[in-house]
């Protein structure tokens, strides 16, 4: 082994490197060859080479959509860990969202789904997660009576 290279994952990608230059600079006949006497069907090994070149091409292209999900999942995981200062009861949440609402609705209604713009159809639930995702969106900073999350 190369006593130049650092750590596993160098000595994996130099291995991994030297197997693909060995079969890149074989011909095709060897290649055939070497499948055939290991007793392997020549069709099914080639179907199997591009299903792995597949996934990788397929993986390789949804990256950036990993990697946002990934994200969203963790911010999603945060806002549900984190302590909010909210009213206590419902009333007052659903004031306090109605006050967000009146205050900031022209910024607010292409953020809401059409279902919720009458907002009549909130249940507590729905209520809680608006107000947490406006907390962590900046929208009750600075609000009329609003000590609280800054």
């Amino acid at each position: 082994m190369n006593k130049n290279l650092q750590n596993p994952d160098d000595e994996l990608r130099s291995i991994i490197d030297a197997l693909a230059d060995s079969v890149l600079k074989a011909s095709d006949e060897e290649i055939l060859e070497e499948i055939q006497q290991e007793g392997l069907d020549p069709k099914e090994v080639a179907g199997e080479v591009r299903k792995v070149l597949f996934d990788s091409m397929r993986n390789y292209q949804q990256r950036r959509l990993y990697e946002a999900r990934k994200q969203y999942k963790h911010h999603v995981e945060v806002i549900r860990n984190k302590k909010y200062f909210l009213p206590s009861n419902s009333e007052d949440k659903r004031t306090l969202l109605n006050k967000v609402f009146a205050l900031k609705r022209d910024m607010l209604l292409g953020l809401i789904t059409a279902q919720y713009r009458d907002f009549t159809g909130l249940n507590d639930s729905d209520v809680d997660s608006l107000l947490k995702q406006f907390i962590e969106l900046g929208l009750l900073e600075n609000m009329p009576g609003n000590k609280e999350n800054k």
